[in-house]
């Protein structure tokens, strides 16, 4: 988070600041829980269900990644809640508008659940 590695045990919390870049990940062989809440939550959960879809329907690659194509109309939607950290979003928010409406003719939705 904004430069700096957290390691996080069972109980530990930690507060992200909005608009402060990060990103989590589990570098253990075992399953990991986390307990997350956002404020504000906007349409977080959306994002969420849509993504867990993608996984439960085999649409994400060996990284955890959907394709550009099938996440451009989502991440359109939910820009107000999340965005990957790299590249900036400006790079992100014009490639995700060149794509999305090829992925509006594909038949690929904006939200899953």
């Amino acid at each position: 988070m904004g430069g700096k590695t957290h390691i996080l045990m069972p109980g530990d919390s930690l507060e992200i600041p909005a608009g402060v870049a990060h990103y989590f990940w589990n570098e253990s062989a075992e399953e990991a829980h986390t307990i997350q809440r956002f404020y504000p939550a906007l349409e977080i959960d959306g994002f969420f269900k849509c993504y867990f879809a993608f996984a439960r329907n085999g649409m994400l690659n060996s990284k955890g990644l959907p394709s550009l194509l099938r996440m451009s109309r989502p991440m359109l939607k939910y820009q107000n809640e999340i965005r990957t950290v790299n590249p900036p979003w400006a790079v992100q928010k014009a490639v995700f508008t060149v794509l999305a409406p090829v992925a509006e003719m594909l038949g690929y939705k904006k939200t899953y659940e």
